[in-house]
């Protein structure tokens, strides 16, 4: 049980974290997150001096004044992450129902060899 409220505590700080470092760098002041999110200056305010974790409504909002997704701001550092096409994701969602013997030979059609 303290080990889970352990991981709520950072996932609580980690949130205020990564709002403020997005905000940092767009240079853009609680005030002005406010206005482009349409979230009173006074909740946001208390929201980083509490460290309290804004709802799932706010945070969409917060994310699109901020200019990003919300699989964007959970991102962690290093992850890479890229759009798909329509036809990517057919072929992704395929290849997930094929058995070990034919994804094994998709990957020899498509990977390069290391010869």
């Amino acid at each position: 049980m303290e080990f889970f409220l352990i991981f709520l505590e950072n996932l609580s700080m980690n949130c205020i974290y990564r709002l403020k470092s997005l905000m940092r760098k767009r240079k853009m002041t609680v005030y002005r997150l406010s206005k482009l999110s349409g979230i009173s200056e006074s909740t946001l305010r208390n929201m980083f001096k509490r460290n309290s974790d804004p709802t799932l409504s706010t945070l969409e909002e917060l994310c699109k004044a901020l200019g990003v997704t919300l699989s964007e701001f959970f991102k962690e550092e290093g992850d890479e992450t890229f759009s798909l096409n329509k036809e990517e994701k057919e072929i992704i969602l395929a290849y997930r129902t094929r058995d070990y013997r034919e994804k094994e030979l998709i990957k020899r059609v498509i990977l390069p060899r290391n010869d």
